[in-house]
């Protein structure tokens, strides 16, 4: 199931903001964000050069959200250490987009940076 079209624009503009303003153009050299939509997910994550072959960027996954269309609302996932999805305990189910979009750019307890 795919994002309806007004969450998919709504996507688009929240976290493109965000991606320019967290990681400023002149370090996407060594750093940048992205977020790829596949489904009814959004997954939020750093490109950074590997370290072996600096040419080939790895991808590190930072945060996921995705949408229910029965509720119309979202939910918080971060990745373990392992790369698993986890459910984001701090904050209550159904929050709008923006709101934890938020809470990833603070990251109050840890869980999408390093």
């Amino acid at each position: 199931m795919s994002l309806p079209e007004i969450e998919q624009y709504r996507v688009n503009k929240v976290l493109t903001a965000f991606c320019e303003r967290r990681i400023p153009r002149q370090y996407h050299k060594c750093v940048r964000l992205g977020f790829r939509i596949l489904g009814n997910k959004v997954t939020l994550f750093a490109e950074r050069p590997g370290f072996e072959k600096p040419d080939d960027p790895v991808e590190l996954k930072s945060a996921q959200f995705e949408y229910s269309p029965e509720s119309r609302r979202w939910t918080l996932y971060h990745f373990d250490r392992s790369n698993r999805r986890r459910p984001y305990p701090a904050l209550p189910l159904g929050q709008d987009l923006s709101r934890l979009v938020a809470e990833v750019d603070a990251d109050p307890t840890g869980a999408f940076w390093d």
